[in-house]
């Protein structure tokens, strides 16, 4: 029985740590490197560098997204491989899967609502 509690206790700090890595993980500036659509019966990928489209992860779970000429403000939380955004307000919460999150790259799935069965994969690279 002992040894059943331990394991459980293990899960949950391990759980509890890895949570809390991918919050820290994902904090800075970001610059979208790569836009990849995904549907039925193929993919496209788009270089998009050149665009200059930035999105930085603040501590206090908000994160902004600018292209020098527009800003876009939501607040976010992680739970498990998911980043749940909405705005203050706001009716809707979203949702991207996270593929990919280490110190240099950042890598988010999402579903396009009004397209059946297409995904965007938006990849980042760390800038800060």
């Amino acid at each position: 029985m002992k040894k059943i509690l331990f394991v459980l206790a293990l899960i949950s700090v391990c759980f509890v740590s890895c949570k809390k890595n991918k919050e820290k993980a994902i904090i800075g500036k970001w610059q979208i490197v790569m836009n990849i659509t995904q549907y039925q019966g193929g993919s496209d990928s788009l270089d998009v560098r050149k665009a200059n489209d930035f999105t930085t992860f603040r501590e206090d779970k908000t994160f902004y997204i600018t292209n020098g000429k527009e800003d876009k403000n939501f607040n976010y939380f992680i739970r498990e491989n998911t980043l749940y955004y909405f705005t203050l307000g706001g009716m809707d919460t979203n949702r991207m899967e996270i593929i990919m999150l280490n110190s240099k790259k950042l890598s988010l799935k999402m579903s396009l609502p009004n397209f059946e069965n297409t995904t965007m994969i938006l990849n980042y690279e760390r800038v800060d």
